[in-house]
């Protein structure tokens, strides 16, 4: 682990399945973080009722590492097998960047996609994957 505190912020998060009539969004549970908390997701080490970790609206995921290890949110989303999703969300690294991860099944599945950001500034993460399961998770760690 690293020796210092890391700051993610995440909001916004999407899941849509193109082809579909205005590509019918997919229930992410809070996934605007807009109840304050962290109702919808499973999160070690973070808050989601932090007015600063806000894209938009009032509410984003504040996670936080502890300097030995980092903090983690995912989410289990319903999906059907064999079809193409797009899952978004904003994000900004505050300090020492976060691995978005979107796997398939489970929190403990293979990765669909995975991929490292370190970034000050708000970005939109954006993967476009092809579960074999029923399930995606998405998954935010700080490592």
């Amino acid at each position: 682990g690293k020796a210092v505190t890391e700051t993610v912020y995440l909001d916004d998060v999407s899941v849509t399945a193109p082809g579909k009539p205005g590509d019918a969004v997919i229930d992410v549970v809070n996934g605007d973080f807009e109840t304050g908390d962290n109702s919808g997701w499973t999160v070690y080490q973070g808050t989601a009722a932090k007015a600063e970790a806000a894209h938009k609206g009032s509410y984003g995921l504040h996670l936080t590492g502890n300097g030995s290890w980092g903090g983690m949110a995912f989410q289990n989303i319903p999906v059907e097998s064999g079809k193409e999703y797009t899952v978004k969300m904003w994000l900004k690294a505050v300090s020492n960047g976060a691995n978005i991860q979107i796997k398939d099944g489970s929190e403990s599945g293979n990765n669909l996609a995975n991929q490292w950001f370190n970034t000050t500034d708000w970005t939109l993460v954006e993967f476009k994957v092809t579960p074999t399961t029923s399930t995606i998770c998405i998954n935010i760690c700080i490592d």
